[in-house]
């Protein structure tokens, strides 16, 4: 069912979301055309989704509703710090090593704005942790779950390799996921510091699009579009990094798997998020993802068929792994997406309920 509300919300967004990349699209261009490394233009990326979702809320928010005033001024403070950091970085060039530190700093901002947050305000825009208990529970099921789909997903990409004539390929598979458990020990624990860019990605696709789209195109086609504006929305920073990894001529192959990739973990990540109302385990799956591929294996070879079979590879693992999950029953249950839309009439009900005892 068509609604003007979800219709609103979803063409602001993608207006902002598409002013604030074209603008970095065109920083990015401006620093490849003098050959300027930016590193920090990744963070900022991912930290576009989350500011496009809070200037959808300030644009149609009630001057008399409630806010998450804290959480907002510490995105934008975090935009804004990386804003100038990428500027210092043109000017000092070597700054870029010290990047990870601005976002640890960022990081423990946003720490600081939920823990002055009031309680109903961070549960009215799904930043709360209610029930830690179950969450935890949560947590491993869904993080094991996604572990063992990753791994077959890397192993698909291994044998594709293989078969394509890189024979150290299952060696070199081995050898990183011995490796892995000690990297995982120090690695999860330093996620805590550089969450910020994860949950802006993921506040913005799962916690504030996913659910409009969802209301707005249906549950099954609202979350294979939010897939397909994710992947899109990937190009401007691919195409950056591009003088840094490839050829031009594979940058085709690079973004048609990096959409198929998107909107078939999508699908899961829509999933986890539907079963569990709880965007931090989304958050912990979407830092995974980003960051163990790369510990766990990366092809030898960058040659141009390789690269044909990787792209074939990914687009068949993540099809085979995750797009099952959009036959799952809660796919199926229309109204269940009322109650994830963003933010949630929880103040608003309290309050009648309280009017209501009253006038009793």
């Amino acid at each position: 069912m068509i609604t003007s509300s979800s219709q609103k919300k979803i063409s602001l967004f993608l207006l902002f979301l598409t002013i604030i990349t074209v603008l970095e699209g065109v920083c990015m261009w401006l620093a490849s055309y003098f050959h300027k490394t930016v590193s920090i233009f990744g963070f900022i990326h991912m930290m576009i989704p989350i500011t496009v979702t809070f200037l959808v809320f300030l644009t149609l928010s009630d001057k008399h509703a409630s806010f998450p005033k804290y959480v907002c001024k510490a995105i934008f403070a975090s935009d804004i710090l990386m804003i100038l950091w990428a500027v210092l970085e043109i000017l000092i060039p070597s700054l870029s090593q010290f990047e990870i530190l601005l976002v640890i700093i960022c990081t423990v901002i946003f720490y600081l704005s939920l823990f002055f947050e009031p309680a109903d305000i961070r549960e009215q825009y799904g930043f709360s942790l209610k029930n830690s208990s179950k969450i935890i529970k949560h947590i491993f099921f869904y993080l094991l779950l996604f572990f063992i789909l990753y791994s077959v997903f890397v192993f698909i990409r291994i044998l594709f390799d293989y078969f394509g004539g890189n024979h150290s390929a299952i060696t070199s598979f081995l050898k990183a996921y011995y490796k892995l458990p000690k990297e995982l020990s120090i690695l999860i624990p330093f996620s805590l510091l550089i969450l910020l860019p994860y949950l802006g990605e993921e506040y913005g696709w799962r916690g504030a699009l996913q659910p409009w789209m969802q209301k707005q195109f249906g549950m099954k086609r609202g979350i294979i579009l939010t897939g397909l504006i994710w992947g899109i929305w990937h190009f401007p920073y691919f195409l950056y990094q591009l003088q840094f990894s490839c050829e031009f001529s594979s940058f085709f192959f690079i973004m048609t798997s990096q959409i198929f990739f998107c909107i078939s973990i999508g699908i899961f990540l829509g999933y986890v998020y539907l079963k569990t109302k709880n965007i931090w385990i989304c958050v912990a799956i979407h830092f995974i993802n980003n960051n163990f591929l790369s510990l766990s294996y990366s092809s030898s070879s960058d040659s141009f068929s390789i690269l044909i079979l990787q792209t074939a590879a990914v687009i068949f693992a993540s099809l085979f792994l995750y797009a099952p999950f959009l036959h799952s029953k809660i796919f199926r249950n229309k109204k269940i997406i009322d109650s994830f839309v963003l933010p949630q009439e929880i103040m608003k009900s309290s309050h009648n309920d309280l009017e209501h005892k009253n006038s009793e």
